[in-house]
C-alpha cells in the first residue's frame, strides 16, 4: 500500500519493542511490519528498565516506598510519569520530523509537545478493567490508580485515533469517552511461522497431544486441565498434555503424560523451536479460565490449525460468535468431567481436518500486514485533514 506516513515514532511503555519477548510480541510485530511496508520506525523505550538510572530507582522505590511506607508502585506514582512524560518530549524534539507518534499503552500522550497526529493502541484501560473484568466501582481504587484512570481520559480524550485490540473494549470505551475516533480495526495474530497445511494436518492426526499456553495466573483453567487430563488418560491412554508457561513446581499433582515446558521466549532459537514444534503437532488447545483464556495463544493455536476449547469470556465471544466451529466453549459449572468429555469429542472427531480447517479459516486475516494497512489508512486521513 502506498501511505503518507513514511517516518513514525513508536512509544512502547512495555518495553524494548525490538524484543519479541515483550508484550505478548505485540510491539514487536507492529513495528516490523511497519518497517517491512517502507515505515522508518523510530522505537522509544518507556519501560523504568529502559535505563540503569531509571531501573535503580524503579527498584528503590519498590523496596522503600512500596514496601516500608506502603504507597503506591512506582508505575502508578507521580514521579514516574514525570520522568516519562521528560522521556516523550525529548523523542518528540529528537523525532522531529516523524508523521505521526503512536502509544502502546493509553496512559500517554504528546499532544503537550507536539501538533502531528497522535495515536494511541492497546487492549483496554484501568476503568475498563476495574469495572468490567473486576466488576467494581472505580471509586473504590487508590488515589493513585484514580489519577492514573484520569490521566488515561486526558490522553484518549486529546488523542486523533484510538484503537483497541478487542471489539467489547472498543465499544464500552464509546461510551465512557467523548472521542469520536475511538476504534476497533480487527485482532492479530503473533506468529513466527507460516504453518504449512498438509504437514500441520498431519502431524495432529498422528497423535492426540494437547497444548495449554499461560503463566501462573492461568493457574485456575491449568488446574482444572489437570484433573480432566487424568480421567481422559482412562480413556484415551496415548494422550499427552504441554503446558507452556508454568513449571510443575507452579502445579499440584501433575500427572505421567504431562510436560511442563515453563516460559519459552521465541527470540530464544531452542524455545522459538520448541514452540512452533508444539504449535505443529498439538491437536487440540484448551484454556478454559473463565473472564480470559490467553486470546493470544489461543488465536495463534487456531492459525497453525488446532481446534480449542476455551471459556466463552466476552472478546471471545465477541470476535468469534456465540456458536463455534472450531471448537467447544466450556462452561464452568460442567467443570473437569465436562471438560474430559469435550477433550474425547475433539480427540476422537473423525472429521479432525474440516475442524483444523475452520480453526484456521476463523483466523486467517487477523495478519499484521492487514492490521497496519488498516491503521496507517487510518493515520494518512487524520494527515490529510491536518494538511500536512
Amino acid at each position: 500500500m502506498s501511505s503518507r506516513v513514511k517516518e513514525l515514532t513508536v512509544f512502547c511503555e512495555q518495553g524494548d519493542s525490538a524484543k519479541i519477548k515483550t508484550w505478548s510480541n505485540v510491539p514487536y510485530f507492529l513495528t516490523t511490519t511497519l518497517e517491512g511496508q517502507g515505515v522508518k520506525v523510530n522505537r522509544v523505550n518507556l519501560h523504568p528498565k529502559s535505563s540503569f538510572f531509571h531501573q535503580l530507582l524503579y527498584k528503590c522505590w519498590n523496596v522503600f516506598a512500596k514496601g516500608v511506607f506502603h504507597q503506591s508502585s512506582y508505575r502508578r506514582s507521580a514521579l514516574y510519569y514525570r520522568i516519562s512524560d521528560w522521556k516523550i518530549q525529548k523523542a518528540v524534539r529528537k523525532f522531529a520530523n516523524s508523521d505521526a507518534f503512536l502509544f502502546t499503552s493509553f496512559s500517554f500522550s504528546t499532544k503537550p509537545f507536539a501538533e502531528k497526529p497522535m495515536v494511541q493502541f492497546c487492549d483496554w484501560t484501568l476503568e475498563y478493567d476495574t469495572t468490567v473484568f473486576h466488576g467494581i466501582s472505580p471509586a473504590s481504587l487508590s488515589a493513585d490508580e484514580q489519577k492514573l484512570m484520569e490521566r488515561q481520559r486526558r490522553c484518549i480524550e486529546e488523542s486523533d485515533l484510538v484503537v483497541s485490540l478487542f471489539p467489547g473494549v472498543a465499544s464500552h470505551m464509546t461510551k465512557v469517552y467523548r472521542n469520536p475516533e475511538i476504534c476497533y480495526i480487527g485482532n492479530v495474530v503473533n506468529s513466527l511461522v507460516e504453518p504449512d497445511r498438509s504437514e500441520a494436518i498431519r502431524q495432529k492426526e498422528a497423535g492426540k497431544a494437547i497444548l495449554f499456553v499461560g503463566k501462573k495466573h492461568y493457574c485456575q483453567g491449568a488446574e482444572q486441565l489437570l484433573v480432566a487430563f487424568r480421567r481422559l488418560q482412562e480413556k484415551m491412554p496415548d494422550a499427552e498434555l504441554h503446558i507452556i508457561g508454568m513449571t510443575a513446581d507452579q502445579l499440584r499433582n501433575v500427572p505421567d503424560g504431562v510436560i511442563c515446558h515453563g516460559y519459552l521466549d521465541k527470540g530464544k532459537r531452542e524455545d522459538c523451536y520448541i514452540y512452533y514444534d508444539l504449535m505443529s503437532k498439538c491437536r487440540l488447545f484448551i484454556n478454559t479460565t473463565p473472564k480470559w483464556g490467553a486470546f493470544s495463544a489461543s488465536v495463534e493455536a487456531m492459525y497453525h490449525y488446532m481446534p480449542v476449547i476455551v471459556s466463552p469470556y466476552s472478546e471471545f465471544v465477541n470476535t468469534f460468535g456465540e456458536c463455534i466451529e472450531f471448537g467447544r466453549y466450556h462452561q464452568e459449572q460442567d467443570g473437569a468431567d465436562g471438560l474430559c468429555r469435550q477433550m474425547v469429542e475433539l480427540l476422537a472427531d473423525d472429521d479432525f481436518d474440516s475442524l483444523a480447517e475452520a480453526a484456521h479459516q476463523a483466523v486467517a486475516e487477523m495478519t499484521w500486514s492487514h492490521f497496519t494497512n488498516r491503521i496507517l489508512n487510518r493515520i494518512d486521513k487524520i494527515v490529510e485533514r491536518n494538511g500536512k
